[in-house]
């Protein structure tokens, strides 16, 4: 995926991400491990709760992306259809969650993303 597309799809979860119930950036961990330490701090263990779940399912789709690809550089004939394919399942099934104020929207949206993450890690 060429970066201005991952950059587009990013800003794009990103925005539907702020629309949410929490208002946070998906695409990135930086801002939700800042939550999670602050939240932490404030003993608010409900949104440090959700922050923590944000993480959880980056890096599950990291380790999707990881398993189905199986490299480390781009090579023809890898799995890379597949893993857009479930990116692309994981954020049709976030819309409908997203409109029903659920937190499975999120955490959909933010494995798309370490899906994203993880297999455009390996076209650099």
């Amino acid at each position: 995926m060429p970066p201005r597309s991952a950059a587009t799809t990013a800003g794009a979860i990103n925005a539907v991400g702020f629309l949410g119930q929490h208002h946070q950036a998906l695409s990135h961990l930086t801002g939700t491990v800042t939550v999670l330490g602050l939240e932490l701090a404030r003993s608010n263990h409900g949104v440090a709760l959700h922050a923590f779940s944000i993480m959880a399912a980056f890096f599950l789709g990291c380790l999707v992306s990881g398993a189905l690809i199986r490299q480390t550089s781009l090579q023809l004939g890898r799995r890379y259809g597949v893993a857009l394919a479930l990116e692309s399942g994981l954020l049709l099934v976030a819309i409908p969650l997203f409109e029903q104020h659920q937190i499975w929207g999120a955490l959909a949206a933010a494995m798309a993303c370490g899906l994203q993450t993880a297999m455009a890690t390996t076209f650099s």
